[in-house]
């Protein structure tokens, strides 16, 4: 998604249009209760979101886990990996 959104960016950004990727990992809703994990809070996100138009970033990253994956994305592929399903594995029950 983060090459999408700068793709996006690059075609529309000449047209006057602002693009920003808004990158969260779990947010606390409804959808969200099931899982017994770091959430984040909707009305973070939200706030967060408003500030990065406000602010003309181009990216918000709304929340530590998605900030550490960030990070990471300059691992070695057999290092990054093994990790992601790690984190995927969390989601099955």
């Amino acid at each position: 998604m983060w090459s999408a959104t700068n793709a996006l960016r690059t075609q529309l950004g000449p047209r006057g249009t602002q693009v920003i990727g808004l990158l969260v990992g779990l947010i606390d809703t409804p959808m969200s209760a099931r899982w017994d994990m770091p959430k984040v809070s909707t009305e973070s996100v939200v706030a967060q979101a408003y500030d990065g138009v406000a602010d003309g970033s181009i990216e918000v990253l709304a929340d530590e886990t998605t900030q550490y994956l960030k990070s990471r994305l300059g691992t070695k592929a057999e290092e990054l990996y093994p990790w992601l399903d790690e984190q995927i594995a969390g989601f099955v029950p």
